[in-house]
């Protein structure tokens, strides 16, 4: 049983067009606040070469692989996200965007992200934490947020949600990043965002 951590940030995108500021910062001050709860391991992807869609999926995957009853695992990505919509309007798939993304496209959360660890039969403690737009609001499911929280979060007097899912506490986030969907087929998983997403 351990604690682990992924922090992903993209600044930097091929050709530069879509250039973003702070998104390594912010994986800096998680990786603070991380490190204040003594993690069993961090894993940065913040260069270039390490934010690619293929090194991103690799170390999701390796997190799934090595997974172990009972560990606690969060993954923090910061950079742009995207959305597929259907000809209603309504948001069917979302994405974080690698910095290769022009040439070797987007990352699927539901399917890249979320997909190794729901095929895992071992009980463990996932925490997802999206800083893009459009990452909000997962397509599976529809669950007011006081249901997603359940038992592995709580929110502080201030409003903002607090991983406490025991050696994860007290993981207070640096800002309102809200549960906005849970997994209705697998209470081992919280995916937290700092937006939302609908038609307008």
């Amino acid at each position: 049983m351990a604690n682990k951590a992924l922090l992903i940030g993209v600044n930097n995108y091929d050709g530069g067009v879509l250039d973003l500021e702070g998104c390594v910062a912010d994986v800096a001050q998680w990786q603070a606040q991380i490190d204040r709860l003594r993690f069993d391991s961090v894993k940065l992807l913040t260069r270039p070469k390490t934010t690619t869609r293929s090194r991103i999926e690799k170390e999701v995957k390796r997190l799934a692989k090595e997974l172990e009853e009972g560990d606690k695992i969060v993954v923090f990505f910061a950079g742009h996200g995207d959305v597929d919509i259907d000809a209603s309007g309504e948001a069917k798939r979302r994405f974080v965007c690698p910095s290769d993304v022009a040439t070797e496209g987007r990352i699927d959360i539901d399917a890249a992200i979320l997909g190794p660890f729901r095929r895992k039969t071992e009980r463990f403690t996932l925490v997802v934490i999206l800083d893009s737009c459009f990452s909000g609001q997962q397509p599976s499911a529809s669950v007011p947020a006081a249901e997603m929280a359940a038992s592995d979060s709580e929110e502080a007097s201030s409003g903002t949600p607090v991983v406490v899912s025991r050696s994860l506490r007290p993981l207070a986030l640096a800002r309102p990043f809200v549960p906005e969907r849970a997994l209705l087929d697998d209470d081992r998983i919280v995916v937290l965002s700092s937006s939302t997403w609908s038609a307008s």
